[in-house]
């Protein structure tokens, strides 16, 4: 509901509590990840992305959310080919993960 009302510190701030509480649960990972990358604090969203990947078990479409998030916030970062790398993992999982084709998409017509 906070991240709906755009309140996104109060959101990071409620998430970052429930993930003390279960510090292994992908959906608030990728919540706190997705409120991280919204508040352009990219490099916070990478390294929790790259620590819950390493250590939490993920169905598919987690991974690929985490994936799509850790390429996004790269990009953004102009890390380019760390974001390429991510963005083509995921969609190694998912082939037609449009919003992953699109960022590849865009950091390719960027760097034209």
């Amino acid at each position: 509901l906070l991240l709906l009302q755009n309140d996104l510190e109060n959101a990071r701030i409620a998430y970052e509590k429930s993930l003390s509480k279960s510090p292994s649960n992908p959906a608030i990972i990728i919540k706190l990840s997705n409120t991280l990358v919204l508040q352009t604090r990219f490099q916070e969203a990478i390294e929790r992305l790259n620590r819950a990947y390493a250590a939490t078990n993920l169905d598919n479409n987690q991974k690929v959310t985490m994936l799509y998030l850790l390429g996004l916030s790269h990009a953004n970062l102009r890390n380019f080919q760390l974001a390429e790398r991510a963005l083509n993992e995921a969609l190694a999982i998912h082939l037609d993960f449009a919003p992953a084709l699109n960022l590849l998409q865009q950091i390719r017509d960027f760097q034209r």
